[in-house]
């Protein structure tokens, strides 16, 4: 009975879905992406104690949209505010729409000293930093039709750029 309810409460919101245009579906524990991005990554990648900030399932037209997001429990001494660690994946109605999505959005990054190509990962990608600050990391992976970001708004001393990197490399391959 338990899986039969289970089943029913996860399937439902899928249902109301299609009935508009920009749905909002989940703010909980239980919402896809915290369950890719865990708790336990988060805090290998900022290197300290987090908090889940966000999680959310949302339909935008034809497109799927899943975020999570953790920040530090406390604050770095050497930064003015507390390090944030966002991942959102966009699923498109077709692979077209990914790309030309991934295309603006790494256009946007406009300083080619900042943007690194990211080879052997997904359909394309690539990785954005404040070269030589290291304030934020930010990699953009596109695989078929899907879009995968992540970025860590505040680098402190405690970060790994290995473990965001290696993430990044677990995520795409889940997807």
């Amino acid at each position: 009975m338990l899986n039969k309810t289970l089943f029913i409460a996860l399937i439902c919101p899928f249902f109301a879905v299609a009935q508009t245009e920009n749905v909002y579906i989940h703010n909980d524990t239980e919402a896809i992406a915290a369950n890719i991005l865990n708790q336990y990554e988060a805090e290998k990648i900022m290197g300290e104690a987090v908090r889940l900030a966000e999680n959310t399932f949302t339909k935008q037209g034809d497109t799927l949209v899943y975020k999570c997001a953790y920040s530090a429990r406390t604050r770095d001494a050497a930064k003015e505010m507390p390090a944030y660690l966002g991942m959102m994946i966009q699923e498109f109605a077709t692979e077209a729409l990914a790309t030309q999505a991934f295309a603006d959005i790494k256009q946007s990054n406009t300083d080619p000293t900042m943007v690194e190509t990211v080879f052997n990962l997904g359909s394309e990608a690539y990785f954005y930093t404040d070269n030589p600050q290291r304030n934020f990391y930010f990699i953009l992976v596109r695989k078929q039709h899907k879009l995968f970001r992540m970025k860590l708004n505040v680098v402190t001393s405690k970060a790994s750029l290995e473990a965001f990197k290696m993430f990044a490399i677990v995520a795409t391959n889940l997807m």
